[in-house]
């Protein structure tokens, strides 16, 4: 009899072992899964972070180009400081977008290439104000 019952005891240290071996490989499993996790979220967060910035830029320009207009067809100077304000903001917002990819050479080549494109728009705003400012001093020369 003593040899059944050492046979369980046997068998019930191996099912111990092999279940205490199977509970660690699944919290090792578990664990690993959950950083997995953890960074992948920390990435979407990133490429969020990313996304707001980019799409703040392409605010602040179509802000300025609201004002631009304003502008243009009232003469009215009320309209040029949230213009340079739009300015300075698209270009923080290129800054910020910049700092986030820092570790990413094609968006950082993607990024100047935006930044090149933006300043061009606002440049080009620039020359639109600057002309209608000069026709309207003409115009209003021509009245005198």
């Amino acid at each position: 009899m003593e040899t059944d019952s050492s046979a369980v005891i046997k068998n019930l240290k191996l099912v111990f072992v092999i279940s205490t071996a199977l509970l660690a490989i699944s919290l090792i499993s578990s664990l690993y899964s959950i950083r997995q996790l953890a960074h992948s979220s920390k990435m979407v967060n990133h490429t969020n972070e990313v996304l707001i910035e980019t799409e703040n830029m392409i605010s602040q320009v179509k802000d300025a180009e609201t004002n631009q207009r304003g502008y243009v067809i009232t003469l009215d100077p009320v309209f040029l400081e949230p213009f340079e304000n739009s300015k300075k903001k698209a270009f923080i917002s290129h800054a910020n977008a910049r700092d986030l990819t820092i570790d990413n050479p094609v968006q950082q080549h993607n990024l100047e290439e935006a930044r090149a494109l933006i300043k061009q728009r606002f440049d080009q705003m620039q020359r639109v104000i600057e002309i209608t400012e000069q026709l309207s001093r003409e115009i209003g020369r021509a009245h005198v």
